[in-house]
Protein backbone atom coordinates (compact mmCIF):
# COMPACT_ATOMS: atom_id res chain seq x y z
CA UNK A 1 0.00 0.00 0.00
CA UNK A 2 2.86 2.39 0.83
CA UNK A 3 4.34 1.70 -2.58
CA UNK A 4 1.08 2.51 -4.36
CA UNK A 5 0.80 5.84 -2.54
CA UNK A 6 4.46 6.60 -3.25
CA UNK A 7 4.04 5.78 -6.95
CA UNK A 8 0.91 7.94 -7.13
CA UNK A 9 2.73 10.85 -5.47
CA UNK A 10 5.64 10.52 -7.89
CA UNK A 11 3.26 10.35 -10.85
CA UNK A 12 1.28 13.39 -9.69
CA UNK A 13 4.41 15.45 -9.01
CA UNK A 14 5.88 14.60 -12.41
CA UNK A 15 2.55 15.47 -14.05
CA UNK A 16 2.44 18.82 -12.26
CA UNK A 17 6.03 19.55 -13.22
CA UNK A 18 5.40 18.78 -16.88
CA UNK A 19 2.27 20.98 -16.91
CA UNK A 20 4.14 23.92 -15.38
CA UNK A 21 6.90 23.37 -17.95
CA UNK A 22 4.29 23.58 -20.76
CA UNK A 23 2.83 26.74 -19.24
CA UNK A 24 6.32 28.30 -19.09
CA UNK A 25 6.92 27.42 -22.74
CA UNK A 26 3.56 28.92 -23.73
CA UNK A 27 4.36 32.13 -21.83
CA UNK A 28 7.75 32.34 -23.51
CA UNK A 29 6.20 31.75 -26.95
CA UNK A 30 3.62 34.50 -26.34
CA UNK A 31 6.35 36.87 -25.17
CA UNK A 32 8.43 36.21 -28.30
CA UNK A 33 5.34 36.63 -30.49
CA UNK A 34 4.53 39.98 -28.85
CA UNK A 35 8.11 41.17 -29.28
CA UNK A 36 8.06 40.19 -32.97
CA UNK A 37 4.72 41.97 -33.42
CA UNK A 38 6.12 45.17 -31.88
CA UNK A 39 9.25 44.86 -34.03
CA UNK A 40 7.14 44.55 -37.18
CA UNK A 41 5.22 47.70 -36.24
CA UNK A 42 8.41 49.75 -35.96
CA UNK A 43 10.12 48.18 -38.96
CA UNK A 44 10.38 50.46 -41.98
CA UNK A 45 9.26 48.86 -45.22
CA UNK A 46 12.25 50.16 -47.13
CA UNK A 47 15.41 51.41 -45.49
CA UNK A 48 18.96 52.10 -46.56
CA UNK A 49 21.54 50.66 -44.17
CA UNK A 50 25.10 51.41 -45.24
CA UNK A 51 25.33 50.49 -48.91
CA UNK A 52 22.41 48.07 -48.71
CA UNK A 53 18.70 48.56 -49.18
CA UNK A 54 16.59 46.60 -46.71
CA UNK A 55 13.04 45.64 -47.74
CA UNK A 56 10.66 44.22 -45.12
CA UNK A 57 8.28 41.29 -45.59
CA UNK A 58 5.29 43.63 -45.25
CA UNK A 59 6.65 45.87 -48.01
CA UNK A 60 7.14 42.82 -50.24
CA UNK A 61 3.60 41.65 -49.50
CA UNK A 62 2.17 45.06 -50.33
CA UNK A 63 4.21 45.21 -53.53
CA UNK A 64 3.32 41.71 -54.73
CA UNK A 65 -0.27 41.21 -53.55
CA UNK A 66 -2.65 43.25 -55.73
CA UNK A 67 -5.73 42.36 -53.67
CA UNK A 68 -4.05 43.36 -50.41
CA UNK A 69 -3.11 46.69 -51.94
CA UNK A 70 -6.56 47.36 -53.40
CA UNK A 71 -8.75 46.12 -50.54
CA UNK A 72 -6.72 46.89 -47.42
CA UNK A 73 -4.02 49.48 -48.04
CA UNK A 74 -5.33 51.72 -50.78
CA UNK A 75 -9.13 51.66 -50.89
CA UNK A 76 -11.00 54.12 -53.09
CA UNK A 77 -11.78 56.11 -49.94
CA UNK A 78 -10.24 55.83 -46.48
CA UNK A 79 -12.80 55.48 -43.73
CA UNK A 80 -13.05 55.06 -39.99
CA UNK A 81 -14.93 51.80 -40.59
CA UNK A 82 -11.91 50.32 -42.36
CA UNK A 83 -9.54 51.52 -39.62
CA UNK A 84 -11.82 49.98 -36.98
CA UNK A 85 -11.96 46.63 -38.79
CA UNK A 86 -8.18 46.56 -39.20
CA UNK A 87 -7.66 47.31 -35.50
CA UNK A 88 -10.08 44.54 -34.52
CA UNK A 89 -8.13 42.15 -36.77
CA UNK A 90 -4.86 43.29 -35.14
CA UNK A 91 -3.66 44.65 -38.49
CA UNK A 92 -2.33 47.76 -36.80
CA UNK A 93 0.21 48.92 -39.35
CA UNK A 94 -2.37 49.06 -42.17
CA UNK A 95 -4.77 50.73 -39.70
CA UNK A 96 -2.14 53.38 -38.93
CA UNK A 97 -1.70 53.92 -42.68
CA UNK A 98 -5.42 54.58 -42.82
CA UNK A 99 -5.01 57.15 -40.04
CA UNK A 100 -2.24 58.91 -41.94
CA UNK A 101 -4.64 59.22 -44.88
CA UNK A 102 -7.59 60.33 -42.75
CA UNK A 103 -5.48 63.01 -41.03
CA UNK A 104 -5.88 65.63 -43.74
CA UNK A 105 -9.43 64.71 -44.75
CA UNK A 106 -11.12 67.25 -42.45
CA UNK A 107 -10.47 69.13 -39.18
CA UNK A 108 -12.75 66.66 -37.37
CA UNK A 109 -10.86 63.69 -38.77
CA UNK A 110 -7.55 65.31 -37.85
CA UNK A 111 -8.71 65.68 -34.25
CA UNK A 112 -9.99 62.08 -34.12
CA UNK A 113 -6.73 60.78 -35.60
CA UNK A 114 -4.67 62.65 -33.02
CA UNK A 115 -6.86 61.35 -30.19
CA UNK A 116 -6.51 57.81 -31.54
CA UNK A 117 -2.75 58.12 -31.95
CA UNK A 118 -2.23 59.61 -28.49
CA UNK A 119 -4.26 56.78 -26.98
CA UNK A 120 -2.11 54.18 -28.71
CA UNK A 121 1.03 56.11 -27.71
CA UNK A 122 0.39 54.94 -24.15
CA UNK A 123 1.09 51.39 -25.37
CA UNK A 124 3.45 51.90 -28.33
CA UNK A 125 6.00 54.43 -29.53
CA UNK A 126 3.59 55.96 -32.04
CA UNK A 127 6.04 58.52 -33.38
CA UNK A 128 8.36 55.71 -34.45
CA UNK A 129 5.48 53.57 -35.74
CA UNK A 130 4.00 56.35 -37.87
CA UNK A 131 7.36 56.97 -39.54
CA UNK A 132 7.82 53.22 -40.13
CA UNK A 133 4.29 53.00 -41.54
CA UNK A 134 4.99 55.85 -43.95
CA UNK A 135 8.18 54.16 -45.18
CA UNK A 136 6.32 50.89 -45.61
CA UNK A 137 3.29 51.99 -47.62
CA UNK A 138 3.78 55.49 -49.07
CA UNK A 139 5.90 54.59 -52.09
CA UNK A 140 3.25 52.23 -53.49
CA UNK A 141 0.32 54.56 -52.93
CA UNK A 142 -1.61 54.73 -56.23
CA UNK A 143 -2.34 58.42 -55.56
CA UNK A 144 1.34 59.21 -55.98
CA UNK A 145 2.95 56.19 -57.64
CA UNK A 146 2.57 53.47 -60.22
CA UNK A 147 3.97 49.98 -60.04
CA UNK A 148 5.75 48.84 -63.18
CA UNK A 149 7.29 45.36 -63.21
CA UNK A 150 6.90 45.16 -59.41
CA UNK A 151 8.85 48.41 -58.99
CA UNK A 152 7.13 51.52 -57.58
CA UNK A 153 7.70 54.71 -59.50
CA UNK A 154 6.67 58.06 -58.03
CA UNK A 155 4.50 60.07 -60.40
CA UNK A 156 3.15 62.66 -57.95
CA UNK A 157 5.90 63.66 -55.51
CA UNK A 158 3.67 66.49 -54.24
CA UNK A 159 1.19 63.97 -52.80
CA UNK A 160 3.99 61.88 -51.32
CA UNK A 161 5.47 64.99 -49.71
CA UNK A 162 2.06 65.98 -48.30
CA UNK A 163 1.71 62.61 -46.58
CA UNK A 164 5.23 63.00 -45.21
CA UNK A 165 4.31 66.46 -43.88
CA UNK A 166 1.24 64.92 -42.24
CA UNK A 167 3.39 62.30 -40.53
CA UNK A 168 5.90 64.93 -39.39
CA UNK A 169 3.07 67.05 -38.00
CA UNK A 170 1.59 64.06 -36.17
CA UNK A 171 4.99 63.11 -34.74
CA UNK A 172 5.60 66.70 -33.63
CA UNK A 173 2.20 66.76 -31.93
CA UNK A 174 2.92 63.46 -30.13
CA UNK A 175 6.29 64.72 -28.88
CA UNK A 176 4.82 68.04 -27.73
CA UNK A 177 2.06 66.20 -25.92
CA UNK A 178 4.63 63.97 -24.17
CA UNK A 179 6.58 67.04 -23.09
CA UNK A 180 3.52 68.73 -21.59
CA UNK A 181 2.60 65.47 -19.82
CA UNK A 182 6.02 65.40 -18.15
CA UNK A 183 5.48 68.87 -16.64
Amino acid sequence: MKYIILINLLFISSLLFSQSHVVDKNKEAKKISAENWKKELTEKGIEVKGDSVYISDEYKRALNDDNYRKLVLYPDEYSWNLVTVLVKLNKLKPAFWGLINLYSKSPEDKEKVLTFVLTYDKIFQMDEILVATFYTYSFMNPESSVIIDRQPETTRPDILEQKLRNVKEMVTYIRQFKETEKK
